[in-house]
């Protein structure tokens, strides 16, 4: 994971999402993980965090006039908890519909759930 992060800076990025990350890596300073740390985003030390929250399945953080919604969905959950993740993912989102938004990540596609 350092190494991930140390490429972010070199390349100049100001975040990275990253879906089933290292769940003790993850826990703390500025990483910000959905409520089961499935996925994380960091940001880098010198970019001001506005605001940011989590839920299960999500996480995101707001960076000035905009905010990076990072999701995963795992295929082997059934599709009342898909139903569920999608009522809690379209809330975020309208809750945050004076910024721009960008959603980004895992949603398994390919399985069946979906």
């Amino acid at each position: 994971m350092e190494s991930l992060y140390k490429s972010l800076e070199d390349l100049g990025g100001n975040l990275v999402s990253v879906s089933e990350p290292n769940k003790n890596y993850v826990g703390a300073g500025r990483w910000i993980t959905d409520n089961e740390k499935d996925l994380a985003v960091r940001v880098r030390e010198d970019i001001l965090i506005h605001e940011r929250g989590s839920s299960s399945g999500f996480c995101w953080v707001r960076l000035q006039q905009v905010v990076l919604i990072s999701c995963i969905f795992s295929p082997n959950r059934c599709d009342s908890e898909f139903e569920n993740f999608l009522f809690d993912l379209s809330g975020e989102i309208q809750r945050q519909r004076t910024y721009k938004i960008v959603v980004a990540g895992d949603f398994n596609a390919h399985s069946e759930t979906i």
